[in-house]
């Protein structure tokens, strides 16, 4: 994938192998920064049986932020209140990072990128908050976050 300003090329992410899931997941402008969300789809053959997963893929301003901070995957970018939010997973555990901070979490999961009837459980995005589930525990959760009045409530 290629990402090109005034026609000329500015960065460019290599998306892995094609797969129902689209591998762009959107292209952000916010405070003069950019950020670009892209899958990238691995497929692993074992005995003519194919497999495929997906992993989050989030650039800001030319900066793959997965190697940066020591992400397995990030996703689900948006802006809460016009201010920049998504999820990543570290150490096995999924969180959140909000305007500059990271919000602990501490999901086991985050169904997302969910392609077909599946994709009922991907994070919901709303102009002032997400909607999502999260496994930990042995326990589903449905949480939203959000902005009430100009407080953040995680």
């Amino acid at each position: 994938m290629t990402l090109e300003k005034n026609d000329q090329e500015i960065f460019r992410i290599d998306t892995g192998k094609g797969s129902p899931i689209n591998t762009l997941q959107g292209l952000w402008v916010y405070d003069g920064h950019w950020v670009l969300e892209t899958v990238y789809i691995f497929e692993e053959v074992d005995n003519n049986m194919a497999t495929t997963s997906a992993v989050g893929q989030l650039v800001q301003d030319g900066e793959e932020l997965n190697g940066k901070n020591g992400y397995g995957t990030s996703f689900g970018f948006q802006t809460i209140d016009g201010i920049p939010f998504y999820f990543f997973e570290r150490a096995g555990k999924m969180d959140a990072w909000y305007d500059g901070q990271e919000i602990p979490l501490g999901f086991d999961n985050i169904p997302h990128y969910g392609c077909c009837s599946s994709g009922a459980l991907n994070p919901q995005k709303y102009q002032d908050r997400v909607a999502f589930f999260g496994h930990k525990n042995e326990t589903w959760y449905f949480v939203q976050i959000g902005m009430a009045g100009s407080t953040f409530n995680p």
